[in-house]
């Protein structure tokens, strides 16, 4: 639970001021993303991201995991390692209708990603593209 806390302005300004946790239907409405990474990097720097952002993040190591996930609680995108085979991605996706999936991979794997394309994926990168743009595909769920 968020707690309240208090500010102390800066030396001169007498206005110090409270800050109030988001209210109930706030928390309702925040960004939820479940990120399909089995990786211990990439999955860190995911959580990383969203911590900064204020956006939830679930994480799913497994196929049978991300469906439970995404049965219990509806997420507004999933972030998938298309390289992972204890996702399956291939079968995968396409269970996953109507939430949009943004899947990584290696550059040299063009085989797959046009396969996963083809399954349902919105968007495939690569490794180095999902880095870099992380923060604003988080902020997108926002």
């Amino acid at each position: 639970m968020l707690a309240m806390g208090f500010i102390v302005s800066p030396p001169g300004d007498k206005t110090n001021r409270w800050i109030y946790p988001p209210a109930p239907d706030r928390l309702a409405r925040m960004a939820h993303v479940l990120a399909a990474i089995p990786d211990l990097f990439f999955r860190s720097r995911v959580l990383e991201t969203a911590k900064q952002l204020s956006v939830t993040v679930e994480i799913a190591r497994d196929a049978d995991e991300v469906l439970q996930k995404v049965r219990a609680e509806k997420p507004r995108l999933v972030l998938m390692d298309l390289m992972a085979a204890a996702l399956h991605p291939l079968e995968t996706i396409p269970t996953l209708q109507g939430i949009p999936v943004i899947g990584f991979l290696a550059h040299e794997q063009v085989d797959l990603r046009e396969k996963a394309l083809a399954a349902g994926c919105a968007e495939v990168l690569t490794k180095g593209q999902f880095s870099a743009s992380l923060p604003a595909i988080l902020q997108r769920c926002l």
